[in-house]
């Protein structure tokens, strides 16, 4: 299992850490296999390697985009579907008057922060390859990216809203002091999935999923109902 540096999410370490590790462990431990962890490996390196025929391993918590079907394999998705959305200083408001993330693109008295080879869609990654002098290409984890727009490194950045209260518990970072803007080009994404080189064998990507399915209601079955 080769593994990113996603603070707080995966913790790296001896051994990784975070609920991202808890739950693929938990699946693994339920589908009879054990997980083998390594790295922290950066991300471009990862995708290059699972596309070797000779690599059997796989990525945890992966969005599977259009121009990986086919190129790797995947589970079922592991939580729900990420939310993005704008985040920016609350005492800097102007990212808030644009009303896409294009727009913001196109204002160059803001610098963006955006994460190493973290895809946003076929719309908006080709606006991030053209030498942008306002975009900022941050090597971390999303934490990173939060702690540079705290410290007022960049401007604005894209994260998923669902995931600003772990970040908040497991990082020196401050929601009181962010802002969440969201805009017409961003929003529900393809939830995370576990991603694999065409060498993991077909069984094990089977028994990976009636893993997640067992998981999934069991949690679903907990859930307090809705008065």
């Amino acid at each position: 299992m080769l593994y990113p540096d996603m603070r707080p999410f995966i913790e790296t370490g001896s051994h990784p850490s975070g609920y991202v590790v808890d739950r693929i462990e938990e699946i693994f431990s339920r589908a009879g296999l054990t997980p083998l962890w390594s790295g922290p490996v950066p991300r471009p390196r990862i995708l290059k390697d699972l596309a070797r025929p000779d690599l059997v391993a796989c990525l945890p918590n992966a969005r599977l985009t259009p121009d990986r079907k086919g190129v790797f394999q995947y589970t079922d998705p592991l939580f729900p579907a990420p939310h993005w959305t704008i985040i920016f200083r609350r005492d800097d408001p102007r990212p808030a008057r644009h009303h896409s993330l294009a727009s913001l693109l196109a204002d160059e008295t803001l610098i963006f922060g955006h994460q190493q080879s973290m895809p946003l869609g076929p719309t908006l990654d080709p606006l991030l390859q053209d030498g942008r002098p306002n975009v900022q290409i941050i090597r971390g984890s999303p934490a990173s990216v939060l702690e540079m727009l705290q410290a007022k490194r960049i401007d604005y950045a894209v994260a998923d809203a669902n995931s600003l209260d772990a970040l908040e518990e497991k990082t020196p970072i401050q929601r009181s002091a962010l802002a969440v803007h969201d805009v017409e080009d961003l929003g529900e994404d393809e939830p995370g999935r576990i991603l694999c080189s065409l060498s993991v064998p077909v069984e094990v990507i089977s028994r990976l999923n009636q893993a997640i399915a067992a998981i999934r209601e069991r949690d679903t079955a907990i859930e307090p109902r809705k008065s």
